[in-house]
């Protein structure tokens, strides 16, 4: 599996936070979906992830332009997404 400098990273992130999420939720509702995901339910971490991840996938490719490469940095950013999900506090979009 390739590794992403965490400058790529940060470039891919700052990119969709200025693009913003195109998803089903309102941000409260999404806050509440996150604190539960956070608190151990499953199926609200899954939603939450879902939510995003076309959105981190196709802003990868965009910007890497192949597959494999958005295919990858999407795995590692999903993963920073998910193990960070705590800090959320919701004074901000999910986006950002």
């Amino acid at each position: 599996m390739k590794r992403f400098s965490v400058n790529l990273l940060l470039q891919i992130s700052f990119a969709f936070q200025k693009r913003g999420p195109i998803n089903p939720f309102t941000n409260e509702e999404l806050l509440e979906l996150i604190q539960k995901a956070t608190a151990g339910d499953k199926p609200s971490l899954e939603t939450v992830m879902l939510s995003v991840q076309d959105l981190v996938f196709n802003l990868s490719l965009r910007m890497l332009g192949t597959f494999p490469d958005a295919e990858d940095a999407s795995q590692d950013i999903l993963l920073k997404v998910m193990s960070h999900l705590s800090s959320f506090k919701g004074g901000s979009s999910f986006s950002t």
